[in-house]
């Protein structure tokens, strides 16, 4: 009983928490950007420049973005490769991709569109509940508090 009761604090002192102001909120870093789901249509590879592993210049793709409040748009993005391997993607026509929509002052026009990375949120969110499963299916309450204690940040 004990156990349970200082479970149900921590979850509540948890919340509580959460929901405090940090001080490092920035609404500006969000309010001139959308985060989209977006799939590629055409690449066009030809300013790409390649020195043996290493890859750089620009990546013209068209996407079709497919969620949020532009969900049909046809655009032209950019992928700027840097040559760093671990940051770079090369996309394919038919890949999914996380698309960053950059907002005019109106927020009703977008002034810019990149393909950040590949979308995997999907992917994240089966294996995050396979996870959870898991855990509860093989410890039973000691799984409940193991989840509990997983932040998202």
């Amino acid at each position: 009983m004990r156990e349970k009761a200082f479970s149900i604090v921590i979850g509540i002192m948890t919340a509580v928490l959460y929901f405090l102001p940090t001080g490092f909120e920035n609404p500006s870093l969000t309010e001139s950007a959308l985060y989209e789901k977006g799939t590629v249509l055409e690449t066009d590879n030809s300013d790409l420049r390649f020195f043996s592993i290493i890859t750089t210049g620009t990546h013209d793709l068209v996407l079709k973005i497919e969620s949020g409040k532009f969900a049909g748009d046809t655009v032209a993005a950019k992928n700027v490769l840097l040559g760093q391997k671990k940051l770079d993607k090369i996309f394919r026509p038919e890949d999914k991709v996380l698309t960053v929509i950059q907002l005019d002052k109106s927020r009703e026009h977008y002034t810019g569109v990149r393909a950040a990375d590949y979308y995997r949120q999907d992917l994240e969110t089966l294996l995050f509940i396979c996870f959870a499963l898991f855990l509860v299916l093989f410890f039973k309450f000691t799984g409940l508090k193991a989840i509990r204690g997983i932040h998202p940040c």
